[in-house]
């Protein structure tokens, strides 16, 4: 961050933040694009379960070491060891961080949570006495604060984001305090017409006398701007007191998840002192029906825990778990690695194609639900082999276990086609991935589970009524071979078959296994499930019968019907 400063838009190859009122307007969209990377970022897409009103949600504000690291680079660095994130299901908003003016998150951080169905919120800060004359000239009359507004807003929308963090920790004139709701007002109101999910925080600090008075509650020195904005973020020395009032001062459950609890994982004068119990503080927010900021996640990153990171990271939000509210893909098509973003080489179809480091968060595939590990199961990125990007999913259980990989919303028509590719690191045993299906219509209705089984299905599941539906396997002389490329074109009919699930409900179901095959060392199960009017996936996971290790490699669910090439 030292040297020259660069221009207001930023340099070719980097995102970096204003940090002055002159830049900020003489901000302006360039006339070229500064770098594909920036303009083309990953749309925010739809999730599943989508969060009513009442939602309780889990805000992460990433501080580290005043940004714009590893991170800045538009085009990714061979940085290896650089900081990442991957419990995108748990979380509803990211906010990017740092001391500067104004914080533009950059793109790498933008497509990983987009990727995700994640917001991602720029940072307005002023604080101490460097950063008073941005506030004053921000405040100088109503003509400035509409410049500011509006610049923020061009900002944001050129870089693809979703909204800000407005931390106004300067004292603020009394006569300026009107001046001061307007803005956030009007930024509120003005991000939501360019962005349907746009979304403005303001930060517990200036009160409606101009103090700077961190609350650390909801009351009536700090509601105007949270009634002027989408939501509070609540400083973080509060007490149990705290939250009760700011409960009874929300007004119910609408307002209680607009306020944002803040949590200091770095524990500093913090309720239980944060870093691995920062756990307590999540449950005892969650007990009075509220909502969290998780702040400065990056500790597990930036300390010593007597851990690695990967450990620490694992072990913090396992503990975190029970209270996250999860949610996944929202729509067709999905495909996901298991990528993190960073490997060792590059793969593709199971071949290296590029050896040595590389990181880029913008490459970071959809993650799955982590924290379930335990005892008895184990999931780990393993970057040593991959069918496609820098890494592969790897699952041990020490006894027959079921895995909830993502939860999501997926309906389809006609055809769906599943395909998973994998690789045994143990005993080849049962193996399925499994689709939960929930009725659209009818929230009474029992859950419906169509077992995809990868390996042995003609062996695991043996008793009667435990499968919803009975499985064709596709015979040779159904499947013809391209004679300009390896693919397979197929053309089976689907035959219904009636099964039970749990012993309540009989259905019909269609499902063919369309593909079985050998790719590159990695085994390639591909399945037709035919269409269930009513009903859409809302779980996908797998089971394993034994204990034993596999990697997955890729999967991907896509709405096709089966007479089509199949690549």
């Amino acid at each position: 961050m030292e040297g020259p400063r660069p221009p207001p838009t930023c340099p070719t190859r980097e995102i970096l933040p204003l940090k002055t009122w002159d830049e900020l307007v003489k901000w302006k969209e360039p006339e070229t694009p500064i770098h594909p990377a920036v303009v083309e970022v990953t749309r925010l897409l739809p999730r599943s379960p989508s969060p009513s009103p009442t939602t309780l949600r889990t805000l992460l504000c990433h501080d580290m070491k005043g940004g714009y690291l590893d991170d800045r680079f538009c085009e990714g660095n061979n940085n290896v060891d650089a900081y990442r994130f991957y419990h995108w299901s748990g979380i509803d908003t990211f906010v990017y961080f740092s001391h500067h003016s104004v914080t533009i998150p950059p793109p790498a951080w933008i497509n990983a949570a987009h990727s995700h169905g994640v917001k991602v919120l720029g940072t307005l800060i002023t604080e101490w006495a460097e950063t008073e004359t941005f506030c004053d000239a921000l405040l100088t009359n109503e003509e400035s604060v509409s410049m500011g507004v509006s610049q923020l807003i061009a900002i944001a929308k050129y870089h693809g984001f979703e909204g800000w963090l407005v931390n106004i920790e300067t004292i603020v004139q009394p006569n300026k305090v009107e001046l001061l709701l307007d803005f956030v007002k009007q930024l509120t109101k003005g991000m939501k017409k360019v962005c349907e999910e746009a979304e403005v925080v303001w930060y517990d600090s200036v009160t409606v006398e101009g103090k700077l008075e961190w609350q650390n509650k909801l009351n009536e020195l700090n509601r105007a701007f949270y009634e002027a904005s989408d939501g509070i973020f609540l400083n973080y020395t509060w007490t149990d007191l705290h939250l009760e009032q700011s409960r009874e001062e929300a007004g119910g459950k609408e307002g209680a998840a607009r306020v944002y609890v803040g949590i200091d994982v770095f524990g500093r004068n913090f309720y239980e002192g944060g870093m691995f119990n920062t756990w307590k503080a999540l449950k005892k927010i969650r007990s009075y029906g509220l909502s969290a900021a998780i702040f400065a996640p990056g500790w597990t990153y930036e300390c010593d825990t007597g851990l690695s990171f990967v450990d620490s990271e694992a072990k913090m939000w396992r503990d975190l778990h029970p209270y996250l509210k999860y949610h996944g893909p929202g729509q067709l098509p999905v495909a996901t690695s298991f990528c993190q973003g960073y490997g060792y080489a590059v793969y593709d179809e199971g071949k290296m194609v590029k050896k040595g480091k590389w990181h880029n968060l913008s490459k970071q595939q959809l993650q799955p639900i982590l924290g379930q590990e335990g005892k008895c199961v184990q999931l780990n990125l393993v970057t040593s082999e991959a069918y496609k990007g820098g890494g592969s999913l790897g699952i041990s259980v020490i006894s027959p276990k079921e895995i909830r990989l993502f939860v999501c919303g997926l309906k389809w028509k006609e055809s769906l086609l599943v395909s998973v590719w994998y690789k045994w690191q143990g005993p080849v045993i049962p193996f399925s991935l499994y689709l939960n299906l929930h009725s659209t219509t009818n929230t009474s209705m029992p859950i419906r589970t169509v077992d995809l089984k990868c390996d042995d299905y003609e062996e695991a599941g043996k008793e009667e009524g435990d499968q919803p539906c009975k499985y064709i396997k596709v015979e040779a002389n159904q499947i013809s071979k391209k004679t300009d490329k390896s693919h397979e074109t197929v053309d089976v009919k689907m035959k219904k078959e009636e099964g039970k699930h749990d012993g309540a409900q009989t259905k019909k179901c269609d499902v063919s296994l369309v593909v079985s095959r050998e790719e590159n060392g990695w085994s390639r199960r591909s399945f037709a499930v035919g269409e269930d009017e009513g009903w859409e996936v809302c779980e996908i996971g797998v089971r394993l019968g034994a204990p034993s290790g596999l990697l997955l490699g890729y999967i991907t669910l896509d709405n096709k019907g089966v007479n089509r090439v199949i690549q």
